[in-house]
């Protein structure tokens, strides 16, 4: 159970034509107990992947709110 004003990130990738892109947009919103945007995070990845988990970590570890972070959902 958590508690309800927890803050959480949901990360997600946006819309990308594999064989034209090589970069695409990635963004991370952090949310408030489901009820409220406290931050909105971007960051741009290679297509092929090769550096998104560097890139996330970069992102989150700038983000002002990750001292308070408690979950980090990923699509």
């Amino acid at each position: 159970m958590f508690k309800k004003e927890i803050r959480v990130i949901g990360i997600d990738d946006s819309p990308f034509n594999k064989f034209k892109d090589k970069k695409i947009m990635v963004v991370g919103v952090v949310m408030r107990g489901g009820s409220w945007i406290d931050g909105i995070l971007s960051t741009k990845v290679d297509v092929d992947g090769s550096d998104a988990t560097k890139k996330l970590i970069i992102m989150i570890n700038r983000c002002k709110f990750k001292p308070q972070l408690r979950c980090i959902f990923l699509n």
